[in-house]
């Protein structure tokens, strides 16, 4: 079972309703079983969407006590990292697929993930091939679009890091304490090249 997750915030919220969050799902060829779009920060609470919805903010509170993080950890990054913890902490199937709000991915990259996370104990993310935020099959984690177990992520594996490739101006970000988890614990995101993620998208 495979929850598909996107976000939108104050800056592209227009783009869904014009479509996106249907582009981006429609684009992933796969039947989920559950589909939401993450509503961060700035959007009107009278904006209504053709899809199920989540509030972020409602629920940071509860997501940072969770995984026992604290506004300060992220150094100026929570926006860049709220949405995508809330999404981990709310799937209720045994895979995760994101995409970001700006992205659009090409390909049948869902299904040949979970038959590589099925089959390979040491991957823990799976990923279409970009033309940025690839770097190949390491310990390098990207939140353009990726597949994981909602399980091995739904802990409090976050913390403050210091890794490099990583934009200094999203702080210590989501990507980059999930890349902190991979290079901590010899993990791998598998890149799939046959299938592609487009940046920027919608």
């Amino acid at each position: 079972m495979v929850t598909f997750c996107t976000k939108t915030y104050f800056g592209d919220y227009h783009k869904f309703l014009s479509g996106a969050f249907e582009r981006k799902l429609n684009a992933c060829n796969y039947r989920f079983d559950d589909e939401v779009l993450y509503i961060n920060n700035g959007v009107l609470e009278d904006v209504k969407f053709n899809c199920k919805t989540s509030d972020v903010i409602s629920k940071m509170d509860e997501v940072l006590e969770f995984f026992k993080l604290k506004n300060h950890d992220f150094k100026g990054g929570l926006w860049y990292s709220i949405a995508e913890l809330t999404a981990i902490y709310e799937c209720k199937t045994e895979y995760l697929c994101w995409v970001e709000g700006d992205c659009l991915t090409e390909g049948d990259w869902v299904r040949e993930g979970i038959k590589i996370l099925e089959e390979n104990p040491d991957v823990s993310v799976v990923s279409p091939y970009s033309e940025c935020n690839t770097w190949g099959d390491d310990w390098h984690f990207s939140d353009q679009a990726f597949l994981i177990r909602t399980k091995e992520f739904r802990k409090p594996i976050y913390e403050e890091c210091d890794l490099p490739d990583y934009p200094s101006y999203a702080g210590n970000s989501f990507e980059k304490m999930c890349g902190n988890y991979l290079k901590k614990n010899n993990k791998i995101r598998k890149i799939i090249y046959e299938s592609f993620c487009h940046h920027e998208v919608y």
